[in-house]
């Protein structure tokens, strides 16, 4: 778009414009980008903010969303009260301690990243 190349900062924009369109209900370009309500997290909103930023060098890699924001998001869940009964050990243990682990690993290897 735009005639600018196509890498993965642009697959990190689109994964904003989705979680914005599931957060907001609306698509990304029907009128103004406007600031994400409801019962949202304010990390997850800072998140849809972050990979939506026009300059790509200012949004997040891949290995940045899977390793540090992904783990933090997802720590502030009570999984068991959402009906989830099981989870994945390592996951689970990734969520809790906010490290490194090997699922993580996995992922970012999935992805190409380093």
């Amino acid at each position: 778009c735009e005639g600018k190349q196509y890498d993965e900062k642009s697959d990190i924009w689109a994964l904003g414009c989705i979680l914005y369109e599931m957060a907001c209900l609306q698509k990304t370009f029907e009128g103004p980008i406007c600031s994400i309500k409801g019962n949202y997290s304010p990390g997850f909103r800072q998140l849809v903010r972050d990979l939506l930023q026009r300059d790509p060098e200012f949004r997040p890699t891949a290995c940045e969303i899977v390793t540090d924001r992904l783990p933090e998001l997802l720590a502030q869940f009570d999984f068991e009260s959402l009906g989830v009964d099981e989870i994945d050990e390592q996951l689970r243990l990734s969520i809790e301690s906010g490290r490194h682990s090997p699922t993580w690993k996995n992922v970012l290897f999935i992805l190409g990243e380093k």
